[in-house]
């Protein structure tokens, strides 16, 4: 969970669903950017804002990639 306001965006919770661990790349402000890990797969989730505009992004990949 984060909570934002413009220009601003802040880590508050990442709690990973069973199997998976979490590594926090930066806990903001500005931005944010965590990885939710398991051994089969990995979901990178990373929030700032973006021309005005809080932007999300949410990418996920299999470790047979």
């Amino acid at each position: 969970m984060v909570r934002y306001r413009p220009g601003e965006v802040v880590l508050q919770t990442a709690t990973p669903a069973p199997g998976f661990n979490t590594e926090v790349d930066d806990a903001g402000p500005p931005e944010v950017a965590v990885e939710f890990e398991s051994e089969e797969k990995k979901v990178e989730v990373s929030a700032k804002w973006l021309n005005g505009d809080l932007s999300v992004e949410v990418t996920e990949s299999s470790h047979d990639d």
